[in-house]
């Protein structure tokens, strides 16, 4: 008996590694295809703009700020001798494939799920190509600008920030259900990488971790002492690293003729100047999302994953919706940056949660027959928000166009 157990673990986990390793290939192909297609046909998109911006940089005795994704792209050429597009392109690509991976073993820490890894693997791999719901007729040629996605794939630094920040989540996740310092000085190291990289997340990071700590330990103890301390320290880093790139960076001399930018109250302006129809952009963004905790709070506002997501989200949204930058950088939203890591944050969770609601049969179509009828209706929308990231990316390979 216990031979036989064995073996069918055996074959569980030959499977999981199987589905494992095809979803990782086709996410690498699909992202060194993006990236290279983006790059060779040389579309406006921030891939090719930072490049630039670093070469301008370069020739000007100086190097962009933050730094660590331009040391990556720079290091790369001086050791292996290749440009810059095609190190942007490895960069990039080993990103999504790391972002790919940490949401699988996030899923795949839960034990239970691990029975339907086919749909396990099918569903993750559809997340990452979700995106807001595509309205014909309505939208345009907008289908990325006014909306709020948890997928990008024109903007270098968000997708390299992007794994270490859904590290930073799951760290802190493991911290307080078990305060100890090793954790501590891994939040403290990523959050560092993050600041050197894109500080975005930690905007909506900052203020929500000791929130959670508090809110879940119900107690204010040596642990959350220590966390303030870090949070004091992220937050003189997130200032100092604001002050040198709007005070000493070089940025504005090199783009936009000397105007000094400088971060303006501004409510919801930045939004507005996106959008063409915002209650409808709300709606196509997050109506999976919607309807979900309308059919399962009763089971999902129990988990408090979810509340930590939904509050970094919420963070992550206001502070784009209030601040924004003055002169050339108004129209660019930079304080936009955190809210597709704050959004995959709550898909992740609620996909976690909604796996283990389906019942998985020998086959996806036998299971997809066994769903409940609310579960098929999200399963429908699931389906046109990842028909709709296909969309959006066919638009950016074939017309160059990210909005």
């Amino acid at each position: 008996m216990e031979s036989e157990n064995a073996v069918k673990g055996w074959r569980r986990k030959s499977r999981w590694l199987s589905y494992k390793i095809i979803a990782s290939i086709f996410i690498t192909g699909m992202s060194l295809a993006t990236f290279a297609i983006i790059l060779m046909k040389n579309y406006s998109t921030d891939l090719d703009g930072h490049i630039h911006l670093l070469e301008l940089h370069l020739r000007n005795g100086n190097f962009p700020v933050p730094p660590l994704y331009y040391s990556g792209l720079y290091f790369l050429k001086q050791i292996f001798l290749t440009n810059y597009k095609f190190n942007t392109v490895v960069i990039l690509s080993l990103s999504v494939l790391w972002k790919y991976n940490l949401a699988l073993k996030y899923i795949g820490s839960y034990n239970s799920l691990l029975k339907s890894d086919r749909v396990v693997a099918l569903v993750l791999v559809s997340l990452m190509f979700f995106f807001p719901i595509y309205l014909p007729g309505i939208d345009g040629s907008k289908l990325y600008l006014g909306k709020f996605t948890p997928t990008i794939w024109h903007n270098s630094t968000a997708i390299v920030a992007f794994p270490f920040s859904l590290l930073l989540f799951f760290r802190s996740i493991k911290y307080i259900e078990r305060p100890n310092r090793k954790d501590l000085m891994l939040i403290f190291l990523l959050s560092v990488l993050i600041l050197i990289t894109k500080p975005s997340f930690l905007f909506a990071f900052i203020p929500v971790f000791p929130f959670m700590y508090i809110m879940r330990k119900q107690v204010i103890d040596v642990h959350l002492f220590s966390l303030s301390i870090y949070c004091l320290i992220m937050t003189v880093g997130i200032s100092s690293m604001a002050w040198w790139i709007y005070k000493k960076g070089q940025l504005d001399n090199l783009l936009y003729g000397g105007e000094k930018t400088e971060v303006l109250f501004a409510p919801f302006e930045v939004w507005l100047n996106w959008t063409n129809v915002p209650h409808l952009d709300l709606i196509s963004s997050l109506l999976f999302l919607v309807l979900y905790v309308g059919f399962n709070h009763h089971t999902l506002l129990k988990d408090w994953h979810f509340g930590y997501g939904l509050s970094l989200l919420i963070a992550g949204l206001s502070m784009f919706l209030i601040l924004a930058e003055s002169g050339e950088r108004f129209a660019h939203g930079n304080f936009y940056w955190q809210v597709p890591i704050c959004l995959f944050t709550v898909y992740l969770v609620v996909v976690k949660d909604w796996l283990r609601t389906v019942e998985v049969k020998p086959s996806i179509l036998e299971t997809i027959k066994g769903l409940t009828e609310r579960n098929k209706v999200l399963l429908c929308v699931f389906f046109l928000h990842v028909a709709s990231g296909g969309i959006y990316l066919f638009k950016l390979l074939y017309f160059g166009s990210f909005s």
